[in-house]
């Protein structure tokens, strides 16, 4: 009888254990332990229905994977990631891309990533509604740095004051040296909380184009790292782009001819040339363009330069609302501009500061700037709020203090 009832229970451990073992593969518990780093959004064309999630391993992955669902909702869909793999000065570095499409509109997902054994902890993201009235983006003005300790703070400052942010945009010079992947690494660290969550949508930069030795090149690295939306200007892959979100209509312009004169020597006439047939495509109430360098000169006049000789007509042809620019890590504010003179009823333009450690005390004011403030003490981030009746920019600084505010209507 104790044979038998020993045998019994042997059995039972052993169909107990087979059945766990089965669970156990069925449904394989990650924990956070996945070769998965630098996890980001990148802003896709239309974000009701799509999101890019970017990541990086240390090591080789045959095959990785993104994960996700709507939260509170335990099924959960699996796709396989873009695998490509490019060189820096420190190595290899193995890029992972998932394109989500198919999403549902005003809802929240959760989504991890990694290979087949491991995946990291769950991020969030909330895709765009059909119809928004209303929303929130955070701008960010030059970020390149010696200490990416100060990007790091202006950075979560920004977004603890306003997680209801729905993407951010860095407006170029994200880094001080494009080929220095160490900087990007400290650029990514630095807002790992905010890029995870929310799309990042940048713009290169003339710091982007520079080798170690800085002679001008392009940006190859700027252009791997991420995955932006692929309508812009033919070869010139991430440099120009756009995209919508609400009633708004946003176009990407690369303003970096001098450094590509020696690879590419017209990317503006290219350029006039997709945003010409961009604008004329869009019906949206909105529209917001982004440049690096300003199309005027950068002395005290306000003479167009090439930049503004290209693109100003085309940007006036189409009532473009407002441009916002970078480069001179000052922050100013023009009155509307129309056919390169101010006007009642024109563009305004916005040289957005430093959210980085570079100032520039010799910045200058200039004829058409009707507020003009250089942020040496500190750097700055700006807000854009989006109504039904109006584009509401706010600049402000680290500490929270406002340099300016505009409510610009149609």
């Amino acid at each position: 009888m104790k044979k038998i009832l020993i045998v019994v229970l042997a059995l039972i451990v052993l169909v107990a254990g087979s059945a766990f073992y089965l669970i156990k593969l069925k449904e394989p518990v990650y924990a956070d332990s996945a070769d998965a780093q630098y996890v980001m959004q990148n802003i896709t064309a239309d974000s009701r229905t799509s999101r890019t999630i970017v990541w990086q391993s240390r090591g080789v992955i045959p095959k990785s994977y993104i994960e996700y669902r709507m939260t509170g909702n335990q099924n959960s869909s699996q796709i396989e990631a873009t695998n490509i793999d490019f060189k820096t000065d420190e190595g290899v570095v193995h890029k992972h891309t998932a394109y989500l499409s198919n999403l549902k509109p005003a809802t929240k997902y959760e989504y991890r990533v990694g290979d087949d054994k491991n995946r990291t902890n769950w991020f969030t993201f909330t895709t765009e509604a059909e119809k928004v009235s209303n929303y929130k983006v955070l701008i960010f003005p030059d970020s390149q740095c010696a200490d990416y300790g100060v990007w790091q703070r202006l950075s979560s400052a920004a977004w603890e004051r306003n997680k209801d942010a729905v993407f951010f945009i860095n407006m170029g010079d994200l880094v001080d040296n494009g080929e220095q992947y160490s900087q990007w690494r400290a650029w990514l660290r630095a807002i790992s909380g905010m890029v995870s969550t929310i799309p990042a949508a940048p713009i290169p930069g003339n710091h982007e184009y520079y080798t170690l030795d800085w002679k001008a090149t392009p940006a190859k690295l700027y252009e791997n790292l991420f995955s932006l939306p692929t309508n812009g200007t033919e070869g010139l892959p991430n440099q120009t782009y756009s995209y919508d979100y609400g009633d708004v209509h946003y176009v990407v312009i690369d303003t970096q001819a001098e450094e590509l004169a020696a690879f590419d020597n017209n990317i503006y006439e290219r350029q006039v040339q997709w945003l010409e047939k961009d604008l004329s495509k869009t019906n949206k109430k909105w529209k917001v363009a982004l440049l690096h360098r300003s199309p005027f000169d950068w002395r005290a006049s306000d003479a167009p330069n090439t930049i503004g000789k290209s693109f100003l007509p085309i940007l006036d042809k189409y009532g473009v609302n407002l441009v916002f620019l970078a480069h001179i890590h000052s922050y100013s504010r023009t009155v509307p501009v129309k056919n390169f003179a101010p006007a009642n009823k024109g563009t305004v333009y916005i040289t957005t500061g430093r959210s980085g450690d570079k100032v520039w005390e010799g910045s200058p004011r200039k004829t058409f700037d009707e507020v003009f403030y250089n942020p040496l003490d500190q750097p700055n981030y700006l807000t854009l709020e989006v109504t039904d009746n109006e584009l509401y920019v706010r600049a402000v600084k680290q500490d929270g203090s406002i340099i300016d505010e505009v409510h610009i209507k149609e």
